[in-house]
């Protein structure tokens, strides 16, 4: 048998029992649970429901549970869909097993038009649309700050969901290039021009040759500007 709860939005968190229980079955725990489930999940979901499986064999010792305490049996990789919780009770040793589906609807990125490989993304090529994230990968964007400096790794039809694992940063030094090459010590700076030998974004380490044909290892600071690696 299946006892289904509807939770509404971290805003109100108003419940709404489909089911008949005994009043002390549906005040002691639920607001409690509500908590617990708002906390685990991420700050960009705006509304969520659960519902609860196979209450029937924990629901007299729910019924006593007066300070109930959830926790995860394990660590949460995620929260939306199907779960399970554990409440610990004063008056009982052994901890009570709920199993929930939990339902969550975020707003994320998806692509408006057809996007092209490596083309740089902005909110402009994209828009949002509301989905439940038990129905949806796991790395779907949710916040515009994660598309800053990024770009795709393939093309993507539009309509669908713009993923962090399709994106990779945008490379502002490329094979051949001209470079600015700065090292810096202790009250001085140097700068020299060299010759990008492989393609880079902001933060990675690439292979510079300077004039003197030397090759060194520089970190790509800027748009065809490097520092050397100490």
């Amino acid at each position: 048998m299946k006892y289904v709860f509807a939770v509404l939005s971290r805003l109100s968190l108003t419940l709404a029992l489909a089911f008949s229980l005994p009043a002390a079955f549906a005040a002691n725990w639920q607001p409690q649970l509500d908590k617990f489930l708002a906390q685990q999940l991420q700050p960009a979901v705006a509304e969520f429901s659960w519902q609860l499986y196979s209450a029937e064999p924990v629901a007299k010792a729910l019924e006593q549970c007066q300070q109930p305490l959830f926790a995860a049996p394990q660590q949460l990789h995620k929260v939306a869909g199907r779960i399970s919780v554990q409440v610990h009770c004063a008056e009982s040793v052994s901890p009570l097993t709920l199993h929930l589906q939990v339902d969550a609807w975020v707003d994320y990125y998806v692509a408006d038009r057809r996007l092209t490989a490596r083309q740089p993304i902005t909110t402009q090529d994209l828009r949002l649309q509301r989905g439940n994230l038990a129905r949806l990968p796991t790395d779907i964007i949710t916040d515009a700050a994660a598309l800053q400096g990024q770009q795709l790794k393939r093309n993507l039809a539009a309509g669908s969901a713009v993923r962090s694992s399709l994106l990779e940063p945008v490379e502002v030094i490329t094979y051949q290039d001209q470079v600015k090459v700065v090292y810096r010590g202790p009250g001085f700076a140097i700068e020299q021009v060299g010759v990008a030998l492989q393609a880079g974004a902001i933060g990675d380490t690439i292979r510079v040759r300077l004039q003197q044909r030397q090759i060194i290892l520089a970190e790509v600071t800027g748009r065809g500007q490097v520092i050397m690696s100490h």
